[in-house]
């Protein structure tokens, strides 16, 4: 592979013992001009050696200027290739479009240029494109620019390195190579022409026309660098990371020397810290077993257990505290800090509530699909499938057909988020069995229009039932889609036994004759508001991994609950669920709720004593009211 070679492990990374060694070389190659091709032959050979033999680079939060000498985060993240991780170098040799999502402060910025200008001194005809969000941060007298990095990367070389060079606004051409570095900034139309060898898209988080950049860049170069730090799932940037077709390069601070040291966490179950340290060969955040010598005994802990969400959840420093302190608000964090782009909003559920209910979430115990008559919609049999769309966290019986689909009886709910059935939002089925406050079951597709989709409904509806013979409660979400799902519910199949919109937020909670759960903002803040309680009291019990981990994408919001997809930023476009699941199960509990029994033990007055016969039954009657109860569970 390309500028992977040996030549830097010559050179110390001490910044003192680093410039000594700059001085030599630079003394050695003054007057000899073999020397200087067997130097120009080193940097062409090895990336690393050119970078921190000759590269400076000025801090302003340092407030200082030196020798880049890099980290081993650094190296890795340059030079690895798979199964490690895949580094720019691989990225470039292999044409591949990369995401970093970054911690603020990681000189991400630096080392991209840093590629680009290597790839362009020693190699020829290299082609390289960078935009940003304005053209003055791609190329301005400010040192914060892009192109002034370079600039002030070129003024500390050695003429007989670099080379002739044109220096002119937004343009860099390197005579000895016949390369180039061009840049611009982002606009609908930027990257629609030309081509590169490779393009680099800095805070692309905050490009306004971050889709029409990703697209017109996709034509012009393999090899794409999409570089940000979140600012919530609402974003271009945020769909590229979760593309499993786009490698995905992490750089959090927990890899940097200066802010990862005395790392440890909030043991709120011990009630007192754990410790860890980076291990710079394995690149990964280890436990250890006793805090480490020289952290401060009486250091003042922050317990609260943040952050919830990114890496490494839960994980701080003493360098971590002072620069949350500094910042001040937890969105902000999230983003400059965590890499946590769900904590990057206004995170209306509680993210260490469902990082809790994540740790006791387990695969199905079955999956499979339901077999029904597609004449009376009448359930056959359960088929067990891999690729099938029923998951079930129990395993179902023989039934006395001698077929698999015995259900223990229940309460049962089914509820449905209805999709277009198109590809783009899936459409989701939560089952829940009140009695034991357990969502038992889930249905997902993407391809089923609305009205086939009520055939499933009504089929799982039918096959959960209690000890009456009743089917389960059936409700769904409407307008949209739902007004088909649900004409065809009851005209086509009519089933009855389904939830009427109710007014429920005046003293008689009007039942209507209109079918279906209408989402208002007032009415989605309910839902969602009881739900989090639900999760947060244990009352609902929730396997399901991946609906829980979309609960972390919603947000409060004028006065209501929302998500991306609710302004038209759809990312389910990419063919993710955003959300779905998380209506569907908190419709369930919003049902199953509405239709608990209330309370009826009549306490006298005065009460019993406690301790007499009548006040022992009294407790008795109530704790068995209690273990029955779904407000209890």
């Amino acid at each position: 592979m390309i500028g992977v070679a040996s030549w830097h492990e010559k050179v110390p990374r001490e910044p003192r013992e680093n410039l000594r060694f700059r001085r030599w070389l630079l003394d050695e190659c003054r007057s000899d001009p073999g020397q200087r091709a067997v130097v120009r032959q080193a940097c062409r050979e090895d990336v690393l050696f050119y970078v921190n033999a000759f590269v400076w680079q000025y801090n302003p939060i340092l407030k200082s200027t030196g020798p880049f000498c890099t980290w081993p985060f650094q190296d890795r993240l340059m030079t690895d290739v798979p199964p490690k991780q895949r580094g720019l170098l691989w990225c470039y040799e292999h044409g591949k479009t990369a995401v970093c999502e970054k911690s603020r402060d990681m000189g991400l910025s630096w080392y991209f240029l840093i590629l680009q200008d290597w790839l362009c001194l020693f190699h020829d005809d290299v082609q390289t494109f960078d935009i940003s969000r304005s053209e003055a941060a791609v190329d301005s007298k400010s040192r914060n620019s892009l192109f002034a990095k370079v600039r002030f990367m070129h003024d500390h070389l050695p003429e007989w390195l670099s080379g002739p060079l044109v220096n002119e606004k937004l343009y860099f051409a390197f005579k000895r190579s016949g390369s180039e570095i061009t840049g611009e900034a982002s606009t609908g139309r930027s990257g629609a022409g030309g081509r590169a060898s490779m393009v680099l898209v800095d805070e692309f988080s905050q490009i306004k026309e971050a889709t029409k950049v990703r697209q017109n860049t996709a034509s012009i170069a393999d090899c794409r660098f999409f570089n940000g730090t979140h600012l919530g799932v609402d974003t271009e940037f945020y769909k590229m990371t979760t593309s499993p077709e786009v490698v995905k390069l992490v750089v959090h601070w927990t890899r940097h020397p200066r802010k990862n040291r005395h790392l440890y966490s909030w043991d709120k179950d011990k009630a007192k810290p754990a410790f860890w340290r980076y291990d710079e060969k394995t690149d990964k955040v280890v436990l250890l077993e006793k805090r480490p010598r020289g952290f401060p005994e009486d250091y003042p802990y922050d317990t609260t257990g943040k952050p919830a969400g990114g890496p490494h959840p839960g994980v701080r420093s003493p360098w971590y505290d002072r620069k949350a302190a500094d910042i001040g608000s937890a969105r902000e964090v999230a983003m400059e800090l965590d890499i946590d782009p769900k904590g990057a909003d206004s995170q209306f559920y509680d993210a260490l509530v469902i990082k809790r209910l994540q740790e006791k979430c387990r695969e199905p115990d079955w999956t499979g699909d339901l077999y029904f008559t597609t004449d009376s919609c009448k359930p056959i049999e359960l088929v067990p499938s891999v690729s099938g769309s029923l998951m079930l966290w129990f395993t179902p019986g023989v039934a006395a057909t001698g077929k698999l689909g015995h259900i223990p009886p229940g309460d049962y709910y089914v509820t449905v988020d209805v999709g277009t059935g198109q590809g783009a939002t899936p459409t989701c089925f939560s089952i829940f069995n009140s009695r034991i406050g357990v969502k038992v079951g889930a249905w997902r597709s993407r391809w089923k229009d609305p009205k086939e989709a009520a055939w499933e409904a009504v089929a799982l509806a039918r096959l959960f039932r209690n000890e009456h013979d009743d089917g389960a409660m059936l409700a769904w979400e409407t307008p949209g889609p739902g007004i088909a799902f649900g004409n065809e519910v009851l005209k086509e199949i009519g089933y009855r036994r389904i939830y009427w919109k109710t007014e429920m937020f005046n003293d008689e909670e009007r039942v209507s004759d209109t079918p279906g759960w209408f989402a208002t903002p007032v009415s989605k803040l309910f839902l969602h508001t009881e739900y989090r309680s639900a999760l947060a009291t244990g009352r609902y019990a929730n396997y399901d991994r991946e609906a829980l981990e979309q609960c972390l994408g919603y947000a409060y919001e004028r006065n209501t609950v929302t998500h991306p997809r609710d302004h038209g930023g759809d990312p389910a476009a990419e063919g993710q669920n955003h959300g779905d699941d998380v209506v569907a199960d908190g419709l369930g509990w919003l049902m199953a709720a509405r239709n608990a029994e209330p309370m009826t033990l009549k306490f006298p007055d005065p009460p019993p004593h406690p301790m007499s016969m009548a006040g022992r039954r009294l407790i008795r009657a109530f704790q068995e009211w209690q273990a029955k109860s779904i407000w209890q569970r």
